[in-house]
């Protein structure tokens, strides 16, 4: 595993070739438990790290177009950054059952 300083500077590299969600992940991946997953398990938590990129840009691209001003497009990056802290809090809070 990757000390915290060789993760940093190897998420540097990629942001700095504008592979932005990449260095995220690699960032993730390598601070986290890298020999612990399958191949196959690596491959799908990708996958769903780089869709929700997506979806978070379509989401930003979709509100751009319909012409939100520059402060609803600040407060829809703020309440997305107030949900991400929520979610990573000590304690997360429980799913919400239906």
């Amino acid at each position: 595993m990757l000390t915290e300083q060789e993760a940093d500077e190897r998420a540097m590299r990629l942001a700095k070739e504008g592979k932005l969600i990449e260095a995220a992940w690699v960032k993730l991946i390598l601070r986290g438990a890298p020999g612990y997953f399958s191949p196959g398990d690596l491959y799908l938590m990708q996958a769903a790290f780089f869709r929700g990129a997506k979806h978070m840009l379509s989401l930003i691209a979709a509100a751009d177009r319909k012409g939100l001003s520059e402060e609803a497009m600040l407060k829809m990056v703020d309440d997305v950054r107030a949900e991400l802290n929520s979610y990573f809090a000590p304690t997360p809070p429980a799913p919400k059952t239906h």
